[in-house]
């Protein structure tokens, strides 16, 4: 299911109730009650329902995973991701398919699952406490276009992931670990 995100619940329901396994982009819901009905309903049905979180298998990833698991970083891990990108520009089609994304949720809710994914993924540990701040770079924007999240980490760690959309600058996309015996750094 390869939808706007604020379909997708609908169309993964119905595709349960006729009996088939999904495959849905993310985010697959762009509220916590829509992704609790969703998951509740895959429960129910036996089938299975997964978010394409297809960061998890870039060569990249899977090697620093390899690094975090053989202690090559050490512990705890300070995760950090920086994502600023759908830029600011004159195409006036862009921007608009950008605010209609941001009529149903922040920039983090459709951006941050992949850096959420991964924070969960390389760290091997569940978040057990989330703080977050957005902001609006224009009051034309239906929704934040900027979040940063703060994530505690269960046994230690935490981690850091920064979302922007629709600015005129930015800069590169970063993926950083920082443990105490070494840094490891995707640009």
């Amino acid at each position: 299911v390869a939808t706007p995100p604020e379909v997708t619940p609908g169309i993964v329901l119905d595709a349960l109730r006729a009996g088939l396994d999904v495959l849905c982009e993310k985010p697959m819901a762009t509220t916590v009650e829509d992704g609790e009905r969703v998951a509740a309903a895959a429960a129910a049905s036996g089938r299975i329902v997964q978010v394409g979180f297809k960061n998890r298998f870039s060569p990249l990833v899977v090697s620093l995973r390899r690094w975090i698991e053989e202690g090559l970083l050490g512990a705890p891990l300070a995760l950090s991701f920086t994502v600023i990108d759908e830029p600011a520009t004159d195409d006036r089609a862009h921007r608009d398919r950008i605010r209609h994304f941001l009529r149903h949720g922040p920039a983090f809710v459709h951006e941050g699952a992949h850096y959420a994914d991964l924070l969960r993924y390389l760290s091997g540990r569940e978040p057990t406490s989330v703080t977050a701040v957005g902001v609006r770079s224009d009051d034309a924007h239906p929704s934040e276009n900027y979040v940063c999240a703060l994530v505690r980490l269960a046994g230690g760690g935490a981690g850091r992931i920064e979302i922007g959309w629709l600015f005129a600058a930015a800069p590169s996309p970063t993926l950083r670990v920082l443990g105490p015996l070494g840094l490891a750094e995707v640009d």
